[in-house]
């Protein structure tokens, strides 16, 4: 196994980074602790149990722990100090607010993450303290039997061969592991078929691929993957036990890569397929791919894919555009994804809300987009092709002032940043 990489330390004055630093700047603090952590863990094999990469795992995410607070913290100022500009009900106070909001959650979800970290460590250490206890004592008995079955077997001699010395334990012990395993196979097939109601032979079925799981070196116990693979099954209904167990692997690679529970990746994965009738492996390889391309900055990538999925597929935009789309306000600078999903789904509401405003608007552009926006309106064309429409003639507008005011009418941002989206 490669060493940890030690040379990747970032030290954190935090108290002077609250006073000189702003919310982007804090944002991308946190980026570079996420890129250090996966650094130091990337020194681990997968299937490492070892109480080292524990520990490693447990500096990284409090040190990311600390940064994140820091960031919540400054969200909190940004709100406060918009009210006091603007009012509590404005846009702009609306909109800190839910910045603050998304960082509450990303700070309480982190902290119960670190808190499973610490208690799976605290448990790995408790577990070899008594073994290395328990090979003390067997280490001791063993040199007695060794003794005394020597001395039967010496008496013994007459029946035929000489008993091993090392016959008797090793028998004992597969025996108590074997009936450890068969209680916990047990346990896990009546769970499975009382949450899914499924027959016994049913059940039994799902328990042997549970197995295949953690055999394959996914998770720190079975029961953590009898949970997983349940998850699984109950998001994604239709699955087949064929792809079940190479799905529910994807979904807790994800999941245990980006931070995110597998009820998350599989509740979005089901909504990628539904969105936009994929099979399973395409929808979990494009989240994979996604997330490794960073979509997954602010912490809410799957629950931006459980939300918005269907309705992108029902505009009708490819699952390749889709995720293009959301790569390019990524790139753009987004504070958050959900900024993304929000200016479409708005758009969209306001191209078919029959409003003046937005026919309005729409006057305003020329009138190939204005004849998408009928033909959109006599169910010939998508809310897709509307929006690339007004967002192709926007961008190339000479006057940008006049452009920013009719993206403001149209897809309901006073700051529309049309790269974003376009």
């Amino acid at each position: 196994m490669a060493e940890r990489i030690e040379g990747l330390s970032i030290e954190l004055d935090l108290e002077t980074m609250k006073i000189n630093s702003g919310l982007k700047d804090l944002k991308s603090q946190l980026t570079t602790v996420n890129s250090e952590m996966k650094a130091n863990m990337s020194a681990f094999d997968r299937s490492d149990k070892s109480i080292g990469k524990y520990e490693t795992r447990l500096q990284g995410l409090n040190k990311k722990l600390e940064v994140q607070q820091a960031v919540t913290e400054k969200a909190y100022t940004s709100y406060e100090k918009l009210v006091k500009q603007h009012g509590e009900g404005s846009k702009e106070a609306q909109k800190a607010a839910k910045e603050y909001n998304n960082q509450v959650a990303s700070l309480n979800n982190l902290s119960r993450y670190v808190e499973r970290v610490e208690n799976d460590l605290s448990q790995l250490r408790e577990e070899q303290r008594v073994a290395n206890s328990n090979w003390a004592k067997m280490g001791d008995q063993l040199d007695k039997a060794g003794t005394k079955l020597k001395r039967f077997g010496d008496k013994a001699s007459g029946i035929g061969n000489t008993m091993s010395t090392t016959l008797t334990p090793a028998v004992l012990g597969m025996g108590t592991a074997m009936g450890l395993v068969t209680s916990s196979y047990e346990d896990s097939t009546v769970k499975i078929q009382n949450s899914l109601g499924l027959t016994a032979a049913e059940a039994k079925e799902l328990t042997d691929i549970s197995r295949n799981i953690y055999k394959n070196g996914f998770g720190e116990s079975a029961d953590e993957i009898d949970n997983a693979l349940l998850q699984t099954k109950q998001n994604i209904k239709d699955i087949n036990n064929e792809d079940l167990e190479r799905i529910t692997e994807k979904a807790f690679l994800l999941g245990e890569t980006f931070e995110a529970d597998v009820n998350e990746v599989t509740r979005a994965g089901n909504n990628v397929m539904k969105g936009f009738g994929l099979e399973a492996d395409e929808a979990f390889d494009l989240m994979a791919k996604g997330a490794q391309n960073g979509l997954d900055f602010s912490n809410e990538m799957f629950d931006n894919l459980s939300e918005y999925s269907t309705l992108f597929g029902n505009m009708g935009y490819s699952a390749e555009e889709y995720f293009e789309l959301l790569q390019k306000g990524t790139e753009a600078g987004v504070y958050n994804l959900d900024y993304i999903n929000d200016i479409m789904k708005e758009f969209q509401i306001r191209v078919k809300d029959g409003s003046k405003t937005t026919s309005e608007a729409m006057g305003l552009l020329s009138k190939d987009t204005q004849g998408v926006w009928k033909e959109f309106e006599k169910g010939d064309k998508t809310v897709k092709d509307v929006s690339n429409a007004v967002l192709k003639e926007l961008e190339g507008m000479d006057d940008q002032v006049a452009a920013n005011q009719i993206g403001v009418e149209l897809f309901g941002r006073r700051e529309l940043c049309r790269s974003k989206i376009a």
